[in-house]
C-alpha cells in the first residue's frame, strides 16, 4: 500500500469521509505515482494518527480519498532514542537522517561543532532544516513509521550538552569516539550491556567528519557522557550513529 504523510489535524475524521487532498499530495499522487482511482492508500499525520484510503476522484490539478479505517499498528520502539549528530557534507547528514528515522529513532538534534564546515547563516539553515525534516517523512512513509522523530532546532554542541545536564530518570548518556582515552569503554557492545542496568532512554552524541575537539569530548564527559568506541576500525560520520543506533535497538529495543 502507498502511504503518504498527510500533516493535518485527523482527529475529527470519521470513516466514510470524503477528503480533499493538498496540491503538493496531488501532484505526487497523480503526476509521480500515476495513481488511479480506487488504489489504495495510507495517510499519517507524523503525530501518531493513520487511516486507510481509498483515492476516489482525480484529475491533474485535485483528487481526494475516502476514509475507509483508522489504522491502530504500532510500529514504534519501546526504548527512547535522542540523537545529537554534529552536521556534515548534504549527501552524507541526509542518509543518517534517512536510516536513523528507519531503525526508530526518537528525535534528533542537528548540532554545528567546531569541525562543522558549514554555512551559518539563518536562512540557509531555515532551508536545509526544511529539507531534513522532509527527508525524515519520507523515510517514515517508506519504514511504516506512524510518528515522525521529533526534529529539534539546530543549536551548538555545547548548547546541546548543557540542556542534557538536566536530570531524567534511567538515561543513559554516550559519545561515540573512534580513539580509545582513559575515560573510554572499548569492550564489546554485550559485554558492556550486560554490565548496566537497562535504560528507558539513551542520549547519544556523533561528530563531524573532522571528529569532535578535545573541549567538546571534555565537555560531554563532564555533562555525564559516557565515551564509546565502536570496535577497531574508524567508521564514517554517517556510520558509526547507524551502527551505535542498531546496536541499541537490538539489545534494548524491537530488533
Amino acid at each position: 500500500m502507498t502511504r503518504l504523510c498527510y500533516e493535518a489535524d485527523m482527529s475529527d475524521w470519521q470513516a466514510g469521509q470524503t477528503i480533499a487532498l493538498p496540491k503538493a499530495l496531488t501532484h505526487h499522487l497523480i503526476n509521480v505515482l500515476r495513481m488511479k482511482p480506487n488504489s489504495s492508500i495510507e495517510l499519517f499525520d507524523g503525530l501518531g494518527a493513520s487511516w486507510n484510503t481509498i483515492l476516489s476522484s482525480n484529475n491533474k490539478r485535485e483528487a481526494a480519498v475516502t476514509l475507509v479505517d483508522q489504522n491502530h499498528v504500532n510500529t514504534e520502539s519501546p526504548l527512547e532514542t535522542h540523537l545529537g549528530i554534529a552536521i556534515s557534507r548534504s549527501d552524507r547528514f541526509d542518509f543518517a537522517l534517512q536510516k536513523a528515522t528507519e531503525l526508530g529513532i526518537t528525535q534528533i538534534t542537528p548540532l554545528i561543532s567546531e569541525r562543522s564546515n558549514i554555512k551559518q547563516n539563518k536562512a540557509h539553515l531555515e532551508k536545509k532544516s526544511e529539507h531534513w525534516r522532509k527527508v525524515m517523512l519520507s523515510a517514515c512513509e517508506q519504514s511504516g513509521r506512524i510518528l515522525a522523530p521529533h526534529f529539534f532546532e539546530i543549536c551548538s554542541v555545547e548548547d546541546w550538552l548543557a540542556q542534557c545536564k538536566q536530570p531524567h530518570e534511567s538515561t543513559l548518556k554516550c559519545i561515540l569516539h573512534p580513539t580509545a582515552t582513559p575515560n573510554s569503554h572499548s569492550a564489546p557492545f554485550l559485554t558492556w550491556a550486560n554490565n548496566i542496568a537497562r535504560p528507558s532512554r539513551v542520549l547519544f552524541l556523533t561528530g563531524p567528519e573532522g571528529g569532535f575537539s578535545e573541549t567538546e569530548i571534555n565537555s560531554a564527559t563532564d555533562s555525564g557522557f559516557e565515551t564509546i568506541q565502536l570496535g577497531e576500525r574508524v567508521l564514517r560520520t554517517e556510520t558509526a550513529p547507524l551502527v551505535f543506533l542498531s546496536l541499541l535497538q537490538g539489545y534494548w529495543g524491537d530488533f
